[in-house]
């Protein structure tokens, strides 16, 4: 019996391990939350009136940056539980619109 022992503290070990490596670690990078934020407020405000197309064109905003909508939204809670982060990520993410908009990418 105290082979099956250790091999259950090994395990729970290792389970305790990878949840925590997992739970801690961010999914989305904070460029990419940047980019899939400002990318996505700019769809919202160019199809606002065909809801179709604005599910249609923030999908293809998530696909390109291969994110899913939930674990964005995920991403963007943790950094709105801080005011520090929430105010770097907003002075980012006003860079990235401001080298879009010098680009002529937005459209």
């Amino acid at each position: 019996m105290k082979p099956a022992r250790r091999n259950n503290l090994y395990f729970a070990l290792t389970l305790l391990l990878l949840l925590f490596w997992g739970c801690s670690r961010e999914k989305i990078s904070e460029d990419t939350l940047i980019k899939v934020y400002v990318e996505n407020t700019i769809v919202q405000e160019k199809y606002l009136l065909n809801q179709d197309s604005l599910r249609f064109h923030k999908q293809l905003v998530y696909d390109r940056y291969s994110v899913t909508e939930k674990d964005f939204i995920g991403e963007l809670h943790k950094y709105s539980d801080d005011k520090i982060m929430w105010d770097n990520f907003f002075k980012k993410a006003n860079v990235y619109l401001n080298e879009l908009a010098k680009s002529n990418k937005l459209k």
